[in-house]
């Protein structure tokens, strides 16, 4: 067994090493695309990795790689290290990977760094071993997953692409289909009376795959203010029904206040909207646009953004469908709602949806693989959240959730148990050595 060879401890203390730095993206630095602290985090693995004997690249700060192996062709595993927000309310600190009750907490430690870290020591197992492969591994180490895999972009311009990968990012078994990602941003311009309450800020949510946890807006009418604060609870935007959705909350209290009925008629016109189209709507159907395909998943809405002054109040929405749909006509009724109440309702983002069939060679092999470690027999599942399986060709997303376990990705108090972690690993050196070709394993 190649999980012999991986050092479970060390494995632990270079995770909580990478826990450690704040990979948010930030503002760009020479060299430095995502910000400081994502580069940090990209410095750190690939100076693990030259550490572990293995050739490394580093794309221009963008994307980063370590391979090992010979051969004309390449199979990868691809995650990223940036990360979200961490939030409020954390039982232990987000950054620090404290090991309590058999569980490393910490930003991270599941999306993506934990599984990541799983890789490169995967991949250092097959080398101690001296696995004979017939391709070359490389683990591809992705820095913008999280604000639009603009990264992924940069590495298809000039770097090898592999003839299969999969990017352990999601869940197990394999995912055969990923939604279509649809985002949206919504506008009502306002007018200011003196005699109403007017808005004077509005502010909800970090990212727009989140389902925020906190919002808050600032009334004011001449040197009068009201300060009216939602409050939520975090999840991942493909599952926004397992969250409570802090701008939810904001704009029933907003509704529900005394003052309501003296705030300027366009606000009040935007939260008459908000509460019809979009309040507890996590499927779409305040909109009728809910849609629901038996194997690949129904839609998802999740009001992720908000922000507002004295001239207008925008919200962002993630916005997920089936892989098989054609999403044209739910986006009109959509504006055409809008439209009713002056409301602008532009498409940012319409991210096709990712279909293989269950009979692909990847799809089986990577089955195949969760099958002979687990000892259990399940179909190949589709998933509302959206992976690097999009940005490259022939890729899938498998792992690191096993069935029946807790996920927190996107959440308070995000970890992964050593359990977990040592499986992973176990679980990616199967994966690597039968999509490398390899005649022992």
């Amino acid at each position: 067994m190649l999980e012999e060879y991986i050092d479970q401890q060390t494995m632990i203390e270079k995770l909580q090493a990478c826990i450690a730095i704040r990979s948010l993206k930030s503002k760009a630095e020479p060299g430095m695309p995502y910000g400081r602290e994502v580069y940090r985090a990209l410095e750190y693995v690939l100076n693990l990795a030259a550490e572990m004997g293995f050739r490394t690249a580093n794309i221009d700060g963008h994307v980063g790689y370590v391979e090992y192996g010979e051969g004309d062709e390449m199979i990868a595993v691809l995650g990223h290290l940036d990360i979200v927000p961490a939030g409020d309310g954390w039982t232990y600190p987000p950054f620090e990977g404290r090991i309590a009750d058999g569980k490393i907490y910490g930003r991270g430690t599941t999306d993506d760094k934990g599984p990541l870290i799983a890789s490169l020591f995967a991949l250092k197992a097959i080398k101690d071993a001296g696995i004979k492969l017939k391709r070359r591994i490389r683990i591809i180490f992705g820095t913008d997953e999280e604000s639009g895999s603009h990264d992924m972009i940069r590495y298809k311009e000039t770097e090898e692409l592999p003839v299969m990968a999969f990017t352990p990012d999601a869940d197990y078994p394999v995912i055969f289909s990923e939604k279509r990602l649809v985002n949206l941003k919504l506008t009502r311009n306002l007018q200011a009376d003196s005699a109403k309450w007017t808005l004077a800020m509005a502010k909800g949510g970090n990212v727009v795959n989140q389902v925020p946890d906190s919002a808050q807006l600032l009334l004011q009418r001449g040197e009068e203010q009201i300060h009216l604060q939602g409050k939520g609870m975090a999840a991942h935007g493909s599952v926004p029904e397992i969250g409570e959705n802090a701008i939810d909350d904001l704009m029933k209290k907003l509704t529900q206040h005394s003052c309501f009925a003296e705030c300027s008629e366009t606000l009040k016109a935007f939260a008459a909207f908000y509460m019809e189209h979009l309040y507890a709507s996590w499927d779409g159907r305040g909109f009728d646009v809910c849609c629901n395909d038996r194997e690949l998943g129904r839609s998802t809405f999740n009001t992720a953004l908000l922000y507002g002054d004295e001239e207008k109040i925008q919200l962002t929405l993630d916005c997920r469908f089936p892989a098989s749909l054609d999403v044209e006509t739910p986006l009109q009724k959509m504006k055409e709602a809008g439209e009713k109440s002056s409301i602008l309702v532009e498409v940012v983002k319409n991210k096709p949806g990712l279909f293989m069939p269950k009979d692909h060679p990847l799809v089986e092999t990577l089955q195949k693989v969760y099958e002979v470690e687990t000892g259990e027999r399940c179909a190949p599942i589709a998933i509302g959240g959206g992976t690097y399986a999009k940005t490259l060709p022939n890729t899938v997303a498998f792992g690191p959730i096993f069935p029946g376990c807790q996920n927190r990705i996107h959440e308070t108090d995000e970890f992964i148990t050593v359990d977990e972690l040592m499986k992973d690993a176990g679980m990616i050196t199967r994966a690597m050595c039968e999509l490398a070709g390899s005649a022992e394993r």
